[in-house]
């Protein structure tokens, strides 16, 4: 399939209001458009969760996260982005289980900030990486 013809899903978070500036759904949306226009990608719909902590393991917390993996699923589109990891979850075994299941359903994932395509061999090592280095932060942070 050529790259030109993928369609593309976003997700964007954030978690309070201290996210607003910077992190807002709006920058978010608008990194995840520009970066559907560089790659040729057709973007299919932009999920967003607003005011809610990737801090769980329980997806249903998230009721637009779920609507994605369950439009992953069902093949509406190819690749899911995100502008960094951390908007996609934040524990590691939620990071790598979750985009463990996209590369089940043959969806892609990418993430613009870190700049790596998760589902390529590198991008699995470096997703585990990230994901390990975050979660052993998150207790500092009173997060978990």
């Amino acid at each position: 399939m050529s790259r030109s013809k993928l369609k593309a899903a976003g997700y964007i978070r954030v978690s309070d209001e201290s996210q607003v500036e910077g992190l807002s759904l709006d920058a978010q949306r608008r990194e995840i458009i520009r970066n559907c226009e560089r790659q040729g990608y057709e973007l299919s719909r932009i999920y967003a969760d607003e005011g809610v902590s990737a801090y769980t393991d329980r997806v249903e917390a998230r009721p637009q996260f779920t609507q994605l993996l369950e439009d992953a699923e069902r093949g509406i589109y190819d690749v899911v982005i995100v502008h960094t990891i951390d908007r996609w979850a934040r524990p590691d075994f939620c990071a790598v289980a979750d985009a463990r299941a996209s590369w089940k359903s043959q969806r892609g994932f990418f993430s613009i900030t870190e700049n790596i395509d998760y589902t390529t061999p590198f991008g699995k090592l470096v997703l585990t990486y990230i994901g390990a280095l975050v979660s052993s932060s998150a207790p500092s942070w009173g997060c978990m």
